[in-house]
């Protein structure tokens, strides 16, 4: 493991002298493995490391003692630890994602944090967890990109551990005498990836002992394919531009699939264009007229023999602000909405917990309105502030409904919005007064 491992990090350049790292730390075997690799090449490199632990509150008693592990482990080894605790699961009720899904954001907010501008990111991805990336991304229908398993490198991400095999990695525990912890989760087969990895992998394997080196082959292969398709996609474009910054329709029909499709994506990247999109405009190239709108309000037209795209997406339509005194009892909105405001004390339950508001936080200036050009918002559990525009598109809330959405105000600080919950400074707390607050239509 450790031969490979040094040549990935020379091949795809992961790491100078100097260098900062972060190490996303489970206490699994992979992730304890990577962390004794990298103290090894402390010193040579002059390398500052710091193990971030992230607890996901899911899994009670264990969690802890992996929590418990990851400080030993570090205090034996000598590496800086810092650990989270985070409600995954509230999270992700919150933010209507998976536990999965939520689990990985949040991990890599944290890393991210901790990280910095200049610090890098190295997580413990092998050639397994390649293998089992390409299966998953095949089974669920993918182009060429999502055969490419997990990028060596991706920004400040680096994987020094991707040319390795599971089975090399534990080699590498056993050699070192390294203790690890298993997640029980890992062998429950409602995750997806769970299934492929304990029956498909093992499968393919015994067709052929080889299996992941073969898998190493065909992303490398894949991975110069895809690169020159691109490439050619990138020529293609800069043949068919207009002077006004359109496509020549001539150019593009002329064009191969492979590499139209490439080109049109290219050329829409930022209205995120998927399959279907794609598909859409190319039937358009053939009748020569047509437009298609794209997610992020981007829209496509062809006509006179160019293809163009709008740049700017398309205004809303002007909605009038309103904004009505927070109080007690019933509240009549101007969007014929009723909220009923209750006073209330003792446990916060997890179906109440997103209607409850901390009583404390309630002025006299508190009020109830729409949204606004600019708002901000901080959810409860969370450790940033986001845009209240960026917090609806994660949450795909159509923008016909955003403008009905009820918000609670309190001293220019947003401290509650309907549907998504309480901020960290409103939310509701055990034992204290709260509000509870009902929305009638």
């Amino acid at each position: 493991m450790r031969d490979k491992a040094l040549a990935s990090i020379e091949r795809f350049n992961m790491l100078n002298a100097g260098d900062f790292v972060v190490i996303g730390l489970s206490g699994g075997a992979d992730s304890i493995a990577l962390a004794h690799f990298l103290k090894s090449i402390q010193a040579k490199l002059s390398l500052k490391l710091l193990a971030v632990h992230v607890e996901h509150g899911l899994r009670g008693a264990e969690a802890l003692r992996d929590a418990d592990f990851c400080k030993s482990f570090c205090a034996a080894q000598d590496i800086e630890l810092k650990v989270f605790h985070r409600n995954i699961k509230a999270e992700a009720e919150l933010f209507r994602t998976g536990t999965e899904e939520t689990g990985r954001r949040i991990r890599y907010e944290l890393f991210a944090k901790c990280a910095g501008d200049q610090g890098k990111i190295a997580t413990a991805h092998t050639l397994s967890d390649c293998a089992e990336t390409l299966l998953l991304n095949m089974a669920r229908g993918c182009a060429l990109g999502g055969l490419l398993g997990i990028p060596p490198v991706r920004g400040n991400i680096i994987r020094p551990l991707i040319a390795c095999t599971r089975n090399e990695v534990e080699a590498y525990i056993n050699r070192h005498d390294l203790d690890f912890v298993s997640d029980s989760t890992n062998l429950i087969e409602d995750y997806a990836r769970n299934r492929l990895r304990l029956k498909a992998v093992p499968a393919l394997c015994s067709v052929n002992s080889a299996f992941h080196a073969h898998v190493a082959e065909l992303i490398h292969s894949l991975g110069q394919d895809n690169e020159y398709l691109s490439s050619e996609a990138e020529k293609a474009l800069n043949q068919a531009k207009t002077e006004k910054g359109g496509l020549a329709v001539s150019t593009l029909k002329a064009l191969h699939p492979a590499i139209l499709s490439r080109a049109l994506h290219s050329f829409c990247r930022e209205y995120s264009p998927e399959a279907v999109h794609l598909l859409l405009i190319t039937e358009k190239l053939e009748l020569g007229s047509g437009a298609v709108t794209l997610p992020k309000g981007g829209r496509v037209h062809i006509k006179n023999g160019v293809l163009s795209l709008d740049i700017q997406p398309a205004k809303p339509p002007e909605v009038e602000e309103w904004s009505v005194p927070f109080k007690l009892g019933e509240i009549p909105l101007p969007n014929g909405k009723i909220l009923n405001v209750e006073k209330s004390q003792g446990k916060v339950y997890n179906l109440l917990a997103q209607n409850c508001i901390n009583c404390d936080k309630i002025t006299s200036m508190a009020l109830i309105r729409n949204r606004r050009a600019g708002d901000t918002f901080a959810p409860a559990g969370r450790c940033c502030t986001k845009p209240l525009k960026k917090l609806f598109n994660e949450l795909k809330i159509p923008p016909f409904e955003r403008e009905n959405l009820a918000i609670l105000e309190a001293e220019g600080e947003i401290l509650w919005i309907e549907g998504i919950g309480a901020s960290q400074n409103g939310k509701a707390i055990t034992g204290q007064e709260l509000l509870l607050i009902k929305i009638m239509e």
